[in-house]
């Protein structure tokens, strides 16, 4: 079977098990028991089979929301420094996405937050936050962030890493990140910059909606390459050009590569 682990600064750890069909009936409530005596296990999370397809008609829940909760033994949360963000701790656990290359990931968010050319006035939108990679760097070199994560359980990490460390600045939103910009929008927000760094599905249906909010320059945060083409082509749409290509090689000997794509509005000057 398959075991997922994320490991802390302090070389504590935490597994998750994912569901297997081949399991005999039972074996979630006997997994504690298989694992006992590692040392420096300190917590396991044990994943439900995944949620009944949805009924015609009806959208499906994300994951983590909407089904079955985990079954949580022992203190699966690890920490670890928060890139580009001193005194914050990131917040981990095995059954929530994050970066496997710490170097690599720490490359990701200094090419996405530097990018942005931030002065430490603006009010940021971020979208799909997830636990908070990209947040607390750009709360240390902005004024504001307003977050926007729609998992349930990343959401969860990034306010507790936040409340932990008493970010100040941050704004955590749990909704949908096509559905809270053009709320946004038509509320008449607006913001300086965005940073938005999707699933490998993209951010489809995002592009015209974040025009309207008016931010200079977006840093795009991507790991593959398909989608980013076709999110690059509706950002086009909106105004946006693109000004810089970061690729990054998360993952050396792949062919797998995520990379950040800074974008900015032009400012036309007419002669005189």
């Amino acid at each position: 079977q398959d075991v997922d682990v994320c490991v802390g600064a302090d070389r504590k750890g935490a597994i998750a098990l994912p569901p297997d069909p081949r399991a005999p009936a039972g074996w979630a409530e006997k997994a504690p028991r298989t694992f006992e005596g590692i040392e420096g296990l300190q917590g396991m999370v044990v994943l439900p089979p995944p949620a009944a397809p949805a009924a015609k008609g009806r959208r499906a829940p994300p994951p983590g929301m909407g089904g079955p909760a985990p079954r949580i033994y022992g203190d699966p949360v690890v920490a670890r420094p928060a890139p580009l963000a001193e005194g914050v701790a990131l917040l981990g656990r095995p059954d929530v996405f994050a970066q496997a290359n710490a170097a690599g990931n720490e490359a990701l968010v200094r090419a996405a937050i530097d990018g942005l050319a931030l002065r430490g006035d603006e009010q940021v939108l971020e979208l799909f936050c997830g636990a908070g990679n990209f947040t607390f760097g750009l709360a240390a070199r902005s004024a504001h962030v307003t977050a926007v994560e729609l998992e349930g359980a990343s959401l969860d990490l990034a306010r507790r890493a936040a409340a932990r460390a008493r970010v100040e600045g941050v704004r955590f939103v749990a909704a949908d990140a096509a559905r809270v910009v053009e709320d946004f929008a038509r509320e008449g927000r607006r913001f300086d910059a965005c940073l938005l760094d999707p699933p490998r599905s993209g951010a489809k249906g995002v592009a015209e909606a974040l025009g309207r909010l008016g931010p200079r320059r977006i840093a795009y945060v991507s790991c593959d390459p398909a989608t980013l083409a076709r999110d690059l082509a509706a950002l086009r749409s909106a105004g946006y050009e693109a000004r810089i290509a970061v690729p990054v090689d998360m993952f050396p000997q792949t062919f797998h590569v995520e990379g950040v794509v800074i974008l900015e509005r032009p400012t036309w000057k007419h002669a005189s």
